[in-house]
């Protein structure tokens, strides 16, 4: 359900460095390590480009 949903996501907005981050964590999860990676690659570069201000 987690995946469908986070796909989903991606679909409507490629740029969501959440949803990367949180598909990279199902696929480390299940120890697609190359899948992870790739994942976790797109949520960095998608932060470093356009970062989240912190809650204050």
């Amino acid at each position: 359900a987690a995946r469908s949903f986070l796909m989903d996501a991606l679909r409507l907005d490629k740029t969501n460095a959440s949803a990367w981050h949180h598909l990279g964590i199902l696929h480390k999860a299940e120890g697609r390590v190359f899948e992870a990676a790739e994942c976790f690659q797109a949520a960095n570069s998608l932060e470093e480009t356009e970062p989240v201000e912190p809650f204050r």
